[in-house]
This record gives C-alpha cells, structure tokens and sequence, in this order.
C-alpha cells in the first residue's frame, strides 16, 4: 500500500479531506476505494505533460486543485518502480501473444548478475542453460512485481492464489495453463489512452527460467518441482527473471496453446538477453 500520509502545510487552504489512503490510525485500515477514486481523478499522460509546462511546482499546483492526494500518489508511483518496461515495436512483436507487448526487466542487478551465473553453470552442464515459461498473475499483484521481481510468498499473507501445488513462484510451459492465475480488473482508469480497456485486464509474462534439473536439492531445499509434466513450482527466486509482458484489454487473445519453449526460437535477436 502507498506510504503516504499529507501534513496540512502541503495542503491548499481550507482543505479538510483525508491525509492518506488509510481509515482512522495510520497504517491501519487501508482505504482502497479512496485510492480508486483519487486514480480516476489523474488527467491522461498527455494532459499531465501540458499540465506541468515542464515545472513539478506547476504540476503540483493544478494537481491540488482536484486533490492534494494526487501528486504525491504520482510522484510516489514514478520514483518507485525501478522495472525496466519498453513497448516492442510491431516488426519485433512475438507471434500469437496479441498487440500490446513490452520487454520487462524487474530484476535487481544482484539479483540479474546471480541468475547469469546459475544459467552459466547450467550451460557448461547442460548445454542449455535456460528455458522459457510463462507467468500469470492477478493485475493487482503486478505493481509489486515490478518493483521487486517474482517473490516466492507461498505459505505468508500476501500469497494470492493457493499452493495447490506446494510452495514456491507458480510457472507454466503452456500458455492456458497460466491463464488461471491471472485474474482480470474491471475498473479501468478512465483517463487510459495507451491500452484501451472495456472488459477485463488481463497480464501475462514470459520469463526466462535456468533448466536446473526437476526436483534436484540445492544447499538442503528443491530449487523447482514439475506437476502434470506443465505446472513448475520454484523455489529459488534467483533461477527466474521476467522478460517480457503481454497485456490483453479486453481478455485473453492471444494463442492459447502456445508453449514457451515453442517461443525461443522466434524471439528476434534484439530483444534476446545478452544479445
């Protein structure tokens, strides 16, 4: 939930509204439909640009005139996602995964350099240090990937969709098998331009997995277990780093039989890691 809690001197005179997106105590009950309300009131990037004239101070300005929740829940959104997330092009868009694509780093470095190294060790190995699987996820969990990677959170409070299969961050090697974890969000934010949305959202990743062996142990504990030869549940969060995110406004349309291995090969060499 955003930290953040407004002091009356960042607010315009005679301003009584809410502080922060909590009821009573601070960090206590979370607001969320304050939050909602407070999104829907933010001008499109466009507008937000013309806005600002190139001045935070300006920005900040108008923003109070609607809420003086707003810019801190924009400054606060800007400087804390540290992903890396760049729309393809269409001519190296990856065939059947729909129109919307992004290459997608949430990878820390250290987190990047020690996956680099696992993958190096299973190249010398295998000959094959990586594979391709897929990701789904609810699109509220999202804002926390891309700020902190795939987390193993099975078993704690913030785990959101079971652990039928045991432990661990929840992969696929087929496309509609992830597609039940992915949830959809029916409140659009009204003001969207980029991504048109009438239905539901739905979020998609690709992600690169080192092909450690099924089930081996590593320093006392399995780095990852397969189930009905598709579902890889995994354990060690340093063996997986999202590499590219598929966005679908109006609900799944891309092709569902689509395995990520069937995908190495067509993934143009510019958007390759390491190329």
């Amino acid at each position: 939930m955003i930290p953040l809690e407004l002091s009356q001197d960042h607010c315009p005179r005679g301003y009584d509204g809410p502080l922060s997106f909590f009821e009573g105590e601070y960090g206590k009950a979370k607001n969320f439909k304050l939050l909602v309300d407070t999104l829907q009131m933010l001008p499109s990037i466009d507008d937000l640009v013309k806005m600002a004239g190139g001045s935070n101070d300006e920005l900040r300005k108008k923003l109070n005139e609607k809420s003086p929740l707003l810019f801190p829940l924009l400054q606060w959104t800007l400087s804390s996602n540290r992903a890396h997330l760049e729309a393809i092009p269409k001519e190296h868009r990856i065939p059947g995964c729909g129109d919307f694509q992004f290459h997608l780093v949430s990878s820390s470095p250290q987190k990047e350099k020690a996956f680099r190294e696992r993958r190096a060790l299973m190249q010398e190995k295998k000959k094959k240090g990586s594979m391709w699987v897929w990701h789904g996820s609810a699109p509220g969990n999202w804002h926390a990937i891309l700020r902190s990677g795939l987390k193993n959170l099975s078993g704690t409070k913030l785990m959101s969709a079971g652990q039928a299969y045991g432990p661990g961050i929840y992969s696929a090697k087929t496309v509609s098998t992830s597609l039940g974890y992915m949830g959809s969000v029916n409140v659009a934010w009204k003001n969207a331009k980029y991504i048109p949305h009438r239905s539901g959202l739905l979020l998609i990743a690709l992600c690169e997995l080192v092909n450690e062996d099924p089930n081996p142990k590593d320093d006392g504990y399995p780095t990852l277990r397969t189930h009905n030869n598709d579902i890889i549940t995994i354990q060690n969060e340093d063996i997986i780093s999202t590499r590219f995110l598929f966005v679908h406004p109006d609900g799944y349309n891309g092709d569902r039989n689509l395995k990520g291995e069937d995908l190495g090969d067509k993934i143009p060499k510019a958007l390759r890691p390491d190329e």
